[in-house]
């Protein structure tokens, strides 16, 4: 098996550090010796093997404690057994007996047929025998079609799959007229994409919402430039768990774009419609009420934030034709309380004057036409106005928050 050198990847720039983004993760990396040759390994399998991404992982963890992780593990959808487990190493390092025992051991844990260790420039690979677990050298492993063609179930399984999730992607995107709201309630507050008591016509919105977040085919086929800022690649529907951020749970249904702001740093910025509790209004047995919130993370180099939660019961008004999005651009940047009204709306208005409303009270976020079934090849512009607009106003309060959370650190420093 030869690992390719794949030099000519994009690379970009987040908070001030090289980094590479990493599809199976869907993040954006640090550029280490050792996260080199992982990226190459990945690239490898996808160009040259011909494996799907929905078929590799990376930085899979094989013990709690003390922590372990494989660097790639490919494995079928739904299986439990891993096909191929790989350990990377720095281009530099020497390959020992101690790293060979180390992938040895990921492959016992997730009972992988081939195990391979590689710092690209040298590259080992085994089989392992499923009744002893004795290793055999071997020169390669199996192509996607050599593997799958061993394992017909799989075949006919990923066929059903496609087929399941288009035809689930067209369900979603159909009309939900208002005789029809009622019915398709349970259904929802099962999925968990509404709450239980927003308004119907809110269901409705958050539903065409979800199925254009979740939709199979991509939001945008070419990079735009959208407010200084450009929309670089739409990433797709998110298949790795993120877990809990902003009282929401991030393990699936959310797309991802990268973007790249004016300075030239990249985010990748993630939407997501889900329930959530809000404390602004009381429910009728005296608990808070069970709405529906568009949740908007940012994702950099450094981790995972949920930048903004937009509460559609509060922040969306509709009139006869349209429904209106805004937020009053509160924001509370730590555990240290909210910041000022006045502070975050002046940032905004520093950065993107365009978002700010005339009066200068709340963030103007966009608008999208108000039908039973919106049409996205006729309403794109709106919509990825819409989009465009909630993702810049998310970075710009990402990076509020940290520029925040840094003077502080800063203060108590000069104060100890």
């Amino acid at each position: 098996m030869v690992i390719k050198h794949f030099g000519k990847c994009p690379t970009y720039r987040s908070r001030g550090k090289r980094c590479r983004l990493d599809r199976c993760r869907g993040r954006l990396v640090c550029l280490a010796a050792e996260e080199k040759v992982r990226q190459d390994v990945v690239m490898t399998l996808t160009d040259l093997y011909g494996y799907p991404l929905s078929w590799i992982s990376t930085e899979v963890t094989v013990q709690a404690k003390p922590r372990l992780r494989a660097d790639v593990v490919v494995r079928a959808p739904g299986e439990d057994n891993a096909l191929i487990v790989v350990e990377c190493k720095a281009r530099c390092a020497e390959l020992t007996h101690a790293d060979e025992a180390q992938v040895a051991k990921y492959c016992a844990v997730l009972q992988a047929r081939y195990m391979v260790l590689t710092n690209r420039s040298v590259t080992k690979v085994w089989l392992v025998d499923q009744e002893d677990g004795n290793p055999t050298d071997v020169e390669d492993v199996p192509c996607y079609s050599e593997a799958v063609k061993h394992r017909p179930g799989l075949c006919r399984l990923h066929a059903w799959a496609r087929a399941r999730a288009h035809a689930s992607g067209l369900a979603v995107q159909q009309s939900i007229g208002s005789t029809r709201v009622a019915q398709q309630a349970n259904t929802i507050h099962e999925d968990s994409i509404v709450g239980a008591d927003s308004d119907s016509r809110i269901q409705a919105l958050a539903m065409d919402l979800h199925g254009r977040i979740t939709q199979h085919e991509p939001l945008f086929a070419d990079p735009f430039a959208w407010l200084g800022h450009t929309a670089v690649e739409d990433l797709g529907v998110g298949r790795r768990p993120l877990g809990n951020a902003g009282g929401c749970s991030w393990d699936s249904g959310y797309r991802s774009l990268l973007l790249i702001d004016p300075r030239g740093e990249a985010h990748i910025v993630r939407f997501k419609v889900a329930p959530g509790m809000s404390w602004d209004g009381v429910g009728a047995y005296g608990v808070p009420s069970a709405r529906t919130f568009l949740n908007v993370m940012v994702s950099d180099v450094l981790g995972n934030h949920c930048s903004l939660r937009l509460c559609l019961d509060r922040f969306v008004t509709i009139n006869s034709k349209r429904y209106v999005f805004f937020h009053d651009g509160k924001m509370t940047p730590g555990n240290k309380g909210r910041l000022s009204d006045a502070d975050a709306m002046d940032y905004v208005a520093q950065h993107q004057q365009t978002l700010v409303s005339i009066d200068g009270n709340a963030v103007s976020l966009g608008t999208l036409p108000r039908s039973r079934f919106l049409q996205w090849d006729k309403t794109w512009e709106a919509t990825r106005g819409l989009l465009a607009n909630l993702a810049v106003y998310a970075i710009l309060r990402d990076d509020l928050k940290w520029k925040t959370r840094r003077r502080k650190r800063r203060r108590r420093l000069e104060h100890t």
